[in-house]
């Protein structure tokens, strides 16, 4: 039952299908103790974006478009749910959103992905194929399109009504696109920014955010207002994922919109010039954009450590370093002090931390789901060091399910996939 309208919403539903509130989702089950020893699951394919988890199963668009659904349980087979017609949507993240019923027939559960000649939807109840949106003459999607630029930040995001992508326009602006699943609204442009590269975009909560090297901007789904704010000269955005420095896990974007002490801001992971260590000498951290002000503040991490980003649905964003997770600018949350591995994923369910401790031995890895000595654990053997800063999709939770999925990267094909390691809590 939504809070604000009262309206009721299908099990596991992440917005409201009238007003579009975020839902808060179930208490998860408690976890407790060790886990038994960890089992793989695998499937096989060229994977450049983690697999997204809904209603109890796990689903991987590889780059030949092969949408596959497996899940995470012990000894589970992958099945193919469809085909799209252009691989190169897996290399860009995509979503899975519950959308409104439609005239175009779009309805429940889809799977979204995106490329640079098209959008595409996949009914998970159904398997059919449908494209929501080619560019017009003189327009592109802004979308990665190959093995050279997979790491590049760029994806769709979706709302129950629309789903929003980046395109460059025939006058050569990123314009933020939402591409309505009804057949009532037109494709709108409500956002526009110069640049050339482009990162997003990204939802959290009711904005949706978007940037490129030289401008950021936020656009409001409540009120329909648009933020427009020009980079500071001395900032470089994170634009592509990157071994070292800021950890960002496959599947997530660097920045995000809060409403802050200033209203609403635009927070986005990069690098500030550090001129008192010479010309081409950077810190990385987190540059605040008060979009409403046109006001700026740059906070550097601690000692320059490596650190994860993080966004949540629910108009929230996180970092995680060795000290464990904090919240900037977002009074009302608590942080978490915890020692976990720099740069590793973390993710937060429920108010449910869970998290890379240091590693207890070499070749092997130490999750742990919560918090003190009440937190749960669970080991799993990696002598290849396969899942690190770079493969690492993140921790899923799954009630008594634990599932740690990461890419494996190989120049023989048939050692390519995606692997998961895969814990059940009695």
């Amino acid at each position: 039952m939504c809070p604000k309208c009262a309206v009721r919403n299908r099990a596991g539903a992440h917005y409201c299908r009238k007003c579009h509130t975020y839902l808060e989702p179930p208490v998860t089950a408690t976890l407790s103790g060790a886990a038994s020893q960890a089992d793989f699951l695998s499937l096989r394919g060229c994977f450049r974006r983690p697999p997204l988890l809904m209603n109890g199963m796990l689903y991987a668009l590889d780059t030949a478009g092969r949408l596959l659904e497996i899940a995470p349980r012990t000894g589970s087979e992958a099945r193919e749910v469809a085909r799209l017609k252009s691989g190169e949507a897996g290399f860009n993240s995509g979503c899975v959103v519950e959308a409104a019923a439609s005239a175009k027939g779009l309805r429940g559960y889809l799977y979204l992905a995106v490329s640079p000649s098209k959008l595409e939807a996949v009914s998970l109840a159904t398997g059919k194929v449908s494209l929501l949106y080619e560019p017009r003459d003189g327009e592109s999607i802004v979308a990665n399109s190959s093995e050279t630029d997979s790491t590049a930040f760029k994806g769709v995001a979706a709302t129950p009504g629309c789903a929003a992508i980046a395109v460059r326009t025939a006058a050569g602006e990123i314009a933020l696109t939402l591409v309505y699943f009804s057949g009532e609204r037109a494709t709108e442009q409500p956002l526009k920014i110069t640049g050339t590269n482009v990162c997003g975009p990204w939802l959290s909560g009711r904005f949706i955010t978007l940037c490129t090297e030289e401008s950021a901007g936020v656009y409001d789904l409540e009120t329909g207002r648009a933020f427009v704010a020009a980079l500071p000269d001395d900032f470089r955005p994170m634009m592509n994922r990157e071994k070292k420095g800021i950890g960002v896990s496959p599947g997530q974007m660097p920045l995000s919109a809060i409403v802050g002490e200033s209203g609403i801001e635009a927070w986005i992971a990069g690098y500030q010039a550090d001129r008192a260590r010479g010309r081409d000498a950077v810190r990385h951290g987190l540059l605040r954009i008060s979009m409403e002000h046109s006001a700026y503040f740059f906070s550097g991490i601690a000692d320059g450590e490596d650190f994860c980003f993080y966004g949540l649905p629910e108009e929230k964003f996180f970092v995680g370093t060795f000290a464990g997770i904090e919240f900037p600018g977002q009074s009302n949350e608590s942080a978490l002090r915890e020692t976990m591995k720099g740069g590793m994923p973390v993710s937060l369910d429920s108010g449910t931390a869970a998290y890379f401790r240091n590693d207890p031995d070499q070749g092997w890895h130490q999750i742990a789901i919560g918090s003190g000595a009440s937190a749960a654990t669970a080991f799993f053997q990696d002598a290849e060091n396969e899942c690190d800063e770079d493969s690492c999709c993140g921790i899923l939770i799954d009630g008594p399910d634990v599932v740690v999925p990461f890419l494996r990267i190989s120049s023989d094909p048939a050692a390519e996939g995606l692997k998961l390691a895969h814990w059940r809590f009695a």
